[in-house]
């Protein structure tokens, strides 16, 4: 290390640490005339070495840390905390040769250098995640299982839109069969009906890659920390799907907890099939499941996305893939109607090129008038890989059957860009009045791209309607 005289002239007068190190963190403690370097690498491991640097002697001292142990990485930071003077806020760096920035925050004491964790990835705020399921109730967001780089997760974390901050949930198994979902990913989410908060799930991809089953599932949260699961068991008389992976799920609004699903992988054959699950009014046993066959039909997919009107009566579906390529198509049904009919809706306008992994949700109100409703259409893949991943922002708008695309356009906010081009995130679309304006906002969380997963969350803003 060197240290620059600026009194008497530039003149360099140069010292020696204990050991090399590469891209610590580092700052000056002028209470103490002293610096402090911290972590880095030693140019080929992490290093949890912590050194003060007087600042007139120009001697080195290894100093001991107490309490949390932080991953060490390079390129980090370690500042004054501008709300307590008494201790500095760091971030260890990115892990050497990872390949995933971690945004873990700690707090260091400067009297007895003991760490405590202020924003710990994983404690704090949920693990970078992969095809996770994404809801929303009055007052927070969730996000729900999928993959982390430590494997298949059941995690479940709650964002408070007011506090703006993550929790994770304790979930409880189902009271009565005290059964609870594997961990999985790719797993359509059917919000529950009549604006109750939660959501019913079917399959996924479970942890050794093929499908996670066949159990219809809800998610409901409790309270502010808990959540508990509820198993969907079947009457004896009922059929049901097989098990598969990268189906399409979507909300029924007519009949008790209605949800239905189509497409998906069943290893290794596409489907073309649409279920439609119906639980007695106010139940959630004794459900069933009932196939429907409509014709015409899209094609047999997996991946593809739908979402339902605020009515719970006109389901739209988008994309997908199957062995041949990427689907661009736009479908719809009446889940409600005595005879269920997919109708081809092909879109007066062009729209976004094929895709899968993409999000789709139904903007509350439409925004348009009467009449008329929006579905919002974010990132995904266009190929059937996960190299060309999207991050364009798309609303299908449906005015009184008939469709057009339109593109939105973003703006980014002061100091942000806008998410790097991912597929599988977590999505969800919340609207409220806020201080008697209304407020329409797309959540984006987490998704991957062939070389991450990420664990960022982001906010869209629309104009007001």
């Amino acid at each position: 290390s060197y240290l620059a005289d600026l009194e008497s002239g530039p003149v360099l007068t140069s010292t020696t640490l204990g050991a090399p190190l590469y891209l610590p963190a580092a700052t000056v403690d002028a209470g103490e005339d002293r610096a402090i370097l911290a972590w880095g690498s030693d140019g080929s491991m992490p290093s949890e070495a912590i050194y003060a640097l007087d600042l007139e002697t120009l001697e080195t001292t290894t100093l001991s840390a107490s309490g949390a142990t932080p991953r060490a990485g390079t390129s980090g930071f370690l500042e004054a905390d501008p709300y307590d003077g008494s201790r500095w806020v760091a971030w260890p760096g990115s892990p050497l040769g990872a390949g995933q920035v971690r945004f873990d925050l700690y707090g260091v004491d400067r009297s007895t250098l003991t760490i405590e964790p202020i924003h710990v990835v994983g404690v704090q705020t949920p693990p970078a995640t992969l095809g996770a399921m994404a809801s929303r109730d009055s007052d927070a967001l969730f996000v729900v299982a999928g993959e982390t780089l430590g494997g298949m997760s059941d995690q479940a974390w709650r964002f408070d839109l007011t506090e703006r901050r993550w929790v994770r949930l304790t979930t409880s198994a189902d009271a009565v069969t005290g059964g609870s979902p594997s961990p999985r990913r790719d797993v359509g989410v059917a919000p529950r009906i009549s604006g109750a908060d939660g959501f019913t799930f079917v399959g996924g991809r479970d942890a050794g890659g093929g499908p996670a089953g066949v159990t219809a599932w809800s998610f409901r949260p409790a309270d502010a920390t808990s959540a508990e699961w509820v198993e969907h068991t079947l009457d004896a008389a009922s059929s049901e799907p097989d098990a598969r992976r990268g189906a399409s799920m979507f909300r029924a609004g007519c009949f008790g907890t209605g949800a239905g699903l189509f497409g998906g992988l069943g290893e290794p054959t596409y489907r073309d099939e649409t279920w439609l699950l119906e639980c007695p009014s106010g139940m959630v046993r004794g459900c069933t499941w009932t196939q429907v066959a409509p014709s015409p039909a899209p094609a047999a997919r997996a991946f593809a996305t739908s979402a339902t009107s605020d009515t719970g009566t006109r389901v739209v579906t988008f994309g997908g893939f199957d062995s041949g390529g990427v689907f661009g198509d736009v479908w719809t049904l009446d889940p409600c109607a005595s005879t269920p009919s997919w109708s081809d809706a092909t879109p007066t306008s062009a729209g976004p090129v094929a895709r899968w992994g993409h999000a789709m949700v139904i903007q509350d109100g439409g925004g348009g008038g009467a009449g008329v409703a929006r579905w919002l259409v974010f990132g995904g893949y266009t190929t059937v890989g996960t190299t060309d991943p999207t991050r364009d922002v798309w609303a299908l708008i449906d005015e009184s059957g008939t469709f057009r695309w339109e593109e939105v356009s973003v703006a980014a906010g002061p100091g942000a860009t806008a998410p790097t081009p991912r597929g599988q995130a977590a999505v969800t679309f919340d609207s409220r009045t806020l201080a008697g304006r209304r407020v329409d906002r797309l959540f984006v969380y987490g998704g991957g791209s062939e070389t991450r997963i990420f664990g960022d969350l982001w906010e869209l803003h629309f104009p007001a309607p």
